[in-house]
């Protein structure tokens, strides 16, 4: 039986924090700009993204306190959630070109493309590299 590596689950745990701050970022930048009389960076309400964040930030926070069991299920199923509601509307774009009148600029929605992808990537990490704590341990010290 090998031992979990706690390191690497605390680094996938920061890289969350980090996706995290990027997507907290992206849609208070279009607050900001909403509140300015300007277009969002994307047509979608930002207020709204911004609350649908939180299972995110709770499930991270259960990893940092340890709580593996809990938290491989929760990664496991916003992974899915993030590639279906954060990645795909923004891919969509590549097949239909004309859905790019939904975001402020090219940049933008490069950006919302990117800051999603990389989230998948990391939680999808994340959820692999906490598997084994599963039925190792159900509570560690971090």
């Amino acid at each position: 039986m090998t031992i979990p590596n706690l390191n690497t689950i605390k680094k996938y745990i920061l890289a969350q924090y980090i996706w995290l701050l990027l997507a907290v970022l992206y849609n208070l930048v279009s607050l900001y700009r909403i509140a300015h009389d300007n277009a969002p960076l994307y047509k979608s309400n930002p207020l709204l993204s911004l609350v649908l964040l939180s299972p995110f930030f709770l499930t991270v926070i259960l990893g940092q306190s340890g709580k593996f069991r809990t938290y491989f299920y929760l990664t496991s199923i916003l992974t899915l959630a993030l590639f279906i509601r954060g990645v795909m509307p923004h891919f969509l774009v590549l097949l239909y070109p004309e859905r790019i009148t939904n975001y402020d600029s090219f940049s933008s929605w490069v950006i919302a493309l990117k800051i999603n992808i990389y989230g998948v990537f990391i939680f999808a990490m994340a959820s692999l590299k906490a598997s084994p704590f599963v039925n190792n341990i159900d509570q560690v010290d971090l």
